[in-house]
């Protein structure tokens, strides 16, 4: 943040990247652009609890921990995992939230593009780039979902953990 002067900054703010920094440049970097009673904020997402077992088994268990298992960026996973639980932030006046647990319906359609966002999935697919492991998982769920009497697809219903942790300079 060369652009900022010292002491200049009253809130910085990372979400769902702080895995992904050199933490300890940041920090750094964070305390000296935050003035004196500046706050800094971070958060990021949890993994998802898709309420219906079996899609939840499709994803976590068959996507996540077995397909994509060797794709995870260990300290990115980690952080991720456990809730930022390793964070620290470098301030005697550091706060770690109750995790914000928001519960919402998403398309499947939605969720699909946002499982192929992610980092894992992008490298496995430079890897194997003819998969259809997506378009799979996408008409398993759409089966999952679609109801019996009139055939519309449901929403997935899901509960996404957010965390939440404060600082302050």
């Amino acid at each position: 943040m060369s652009f900022q002067g010292d002491g200049t900054v009253d809130l910085v703010t990372t979400a769902s990247t702080i895995h992904w920094l050199d933490k300890p440049s940041f920090m750094t970097e964070v305390s000296r652009v935050l003035r004196p009673g500046g706050v800094l904020a971070v958060y990021s997402y949890g993994f998802d609890m898709i309420h219906n077992k079996e899609a939840q088994q499709l994803v976590w268990e068959g996507l996540f921990r077995t397909t994509l298992r060797d794709d995870w960026v260990p300290d990115a996973h980690m952080h991720i995992d456990n809730g930022l639980a390793l964070i620290e932030l470098p301030f005697n006046d550091f706060q770690r939230l109750e995790p914000l647990l928001i519960e919402r319906e998403v398309d499947i359609d939605s969720y699909i593009g946002f499982i192929g966002s992610w980092a894992p999935w992008q490298t496995y697919k430079k890897r194997n780039r003819e998969t259809n492991i997506l378009t799979d998982l996408r008409q398993r769920l759409r089966t999952l979902y679609t109801d019996g009497l009139t055939g519309q697809i449901r929403p997935i219903i899901l509960t996404s953990p957010i965390y939440v942790l404060l600082g302050r300079k």
